[in-house]
């Protein structure tokens, strides 16, 4: 469980904690054969605090339960996961997340409830980790079948944005302007752009003003912290009658971002991830892809000798 969250975290939280969309997304993602279980109306946010072996309680991105369309009173656990990068430890992540869900399962009743964990995978370079906890062990599993009733075993739902053709996957407008965004975060800046634009006319079939302003200021509220794109970069992409009716709106929430000293924030907000990550042995390799600061960042800053 992470101890840090970034811009993207943070982002994509916000995205999936209203319900409305992980409802939206769970549906299109999960396999047919599972979503057909369900009763979707009987989707709701779970608890999701644990008590953890070094006994802080922290918390697991996101976790929802759903009823099943038979009508048992059983549900089904989803457990949601973000990774912006290539995470080589996200199995035992993931393991250590379903032992303490089902040991809080087995306090409250005498039989467990089935978790299907999900990783949402934002990173540009493809995953190769496997789907299986099996995959992650040394032996070859296929040559010794004998080691595997010695193995604990699951597998995950990967959901790899980078490879969603998201128009075919999600109908929900406020939903694919936040993916078109997420999904084009690090792109060059004509790519970024196009996917800006292509996400900002989805905004437009929100009849709700407030809610489509919303949106979209939570959008730009990101671009900005983690892009260098200038207003100007924005409004380009907008015809003449959107500049005019939307201008106001970007200029102000960059404006708000700069006199926060948002930028600067947030390079401070990744320098204490940074610390927190070298506290707990991470590899420096995965401290930098996290953070997206540079070596020398670190040793500026006296993180690093």
């Amino acid at each position: 469980m992470e101890v840090f969250r970034n811009p993207h975290d943070r982002f994509v939280r916000d995205i999936f904690k209203e319900e409305k969309n992980a409802v939206s997304f769970f549906k299109t993602s999960l396999p047919k054969e599972i979503s057909r279980l369900l009763d979707w109306k009987e989707f709701h946010s779970a608890d999701n605090k644990f008590m953890l072996e070094n006994l802080e309680q922290r918390e697991v991105d996101l976790l929802f339960s759903v009823g099943l369309s038979s009508g048992s009173s059983a549900k089904i656990y989803l457990l949601f996961e973000h990774k912006s990068y290539r995470d080589t430890k996200a199995f035992l992540q993931i393991l250590g997340y379903l032992t303490e869900i089902y040991k809080n399962q087995s306090q409250n009743r005498n039989s467990l409830s089935v978790v299907i964990p999900v990783i949402f995978y934002q990173a540009q370079n493809k995953w190769d980790s496997g789907k299986r906890f099996i995959d992650q062990f040394e032996l070859d599993a296929k040559r010794n079948p004998q080691l595997h009733p010695y193995i604990p075993d699951f597998e995950i739902l990967l959901f790899p944005l980078s490879e969603i053709d998201i128009p075919s996957f999600f109908s929900q407008p406020n939903l694919k302007f936040s993916l078109y965004l997420a999904q084009n975060i690090r792109a060059n800046k004509s790519v970024f752009l196009k996917s800006f634009y292509k996400g900002f006319q989805e905004l437009k079939n929100i009849d709700s003003e407030s809610e489509r302003l919303s949106i979209l200021k939570k959008g730009l509220s990101y671009v900005f912290s983690v892009r260098k794109e200038k207003v100007e970069d924005i409004l380009s992409v907008l015809n003449q009658t959107e500049r005019s009716y939307y201008k106001e709106e970007i200029m102000t929430t960059a404006e708000r971002l700069n006199r926060q000293g948002f930028r600067r924030g947030v390079k401070l907000e990744k320098l204490n991830i940074a610390r927190k990550m070298i506290s707990l042995n991470f590899d420096l390799k995965t401290i930098l892809k996290v953070t997206e600061l540079s070596k020398k960042d670190l040793k500026d800053h006296k993180i690093l000798p």
